[in-house]
């Protein structure tokens, strides 16, 4: 894989949310970048993994600017967000984005997807693991192109599910969470 290089990024557009967001927010502004998620509505009353609050509720606890919408078609909702230095990564994000949304980003969008591409493209791919009875997975940091999850990859890490937990998709979920945060 050939190295991607990005020049010095100090704002950070989060699309999507759960806990791997949540977890990119804390570091984030650990390290006092600018950072802004944008969400749907969904996804902002879902309750995170391991906290008792919702998506939302940790935002704005958090102090962390946030951004609900019901998509990205009204661009002039969300791209004033956008400045030379930013960058996006979307994780688990509700909407596919378009060729006009990709190209605001100049090769500055990413997707982290939950599977090993190319298998697996779209939603859903832990849930594809389980009923594929395929428990070799991972995950593949990808620049966002117009076809879904088809973009030049610039990580991609490969593991195998423990037999002990491939009955039950919570756990599942947890042990890719994990993998996640090393990744």
């Amino acid at each position: 894989m050939k190295k991607i290089k990005f020049e010095k990024i100090e704002n950070f557009i989060l699309f999507g949310g759960g806990q791997i967001v949540l977890e990119m927010c804390i570091f984030l502004k650990k390290n006092k970048k600018n950072i802004i998620v944008i969400t749907s509505k969904e996804q902002s009353e879902n309750k995170i993994y391991f906290n008792q609050y919702s998506f939302k509720n940790y935002l704005v606890k958090n102090k962390i600017k946030f951004k609900i919408l019901s998509n990205l078609k009204k661009t002039n909702q969300w791209t004033h967000l956008i400045k030379k230095n930013s960058i996006a990564i979307s994780n688990s994000c509700r909407w596919i984005f378009k060729h006009k949304e990709i190209n605001l980003f100049k090769n500055k969008l990413i997707n982290i997807h939950n599977a090993n591409l190319p298998s697996f493209r779209g939603a859903g791919g832990l849930s594809w693991n389980m009923m594929t009875n395929n428990y070799n997975s991972g995950t593949t940091i990808h620049l966002i192109d117009k076809k879904i999850d088809a973009g030049r990859f610039i990580v991609k890490k490969s593991f195998t599910f423990p037999s002990k937990i491939r009955n039950s998709l919570l756990e599942m979920q947890k042990y890719l969470l994990n993998f996640q945060k090393k990744t």
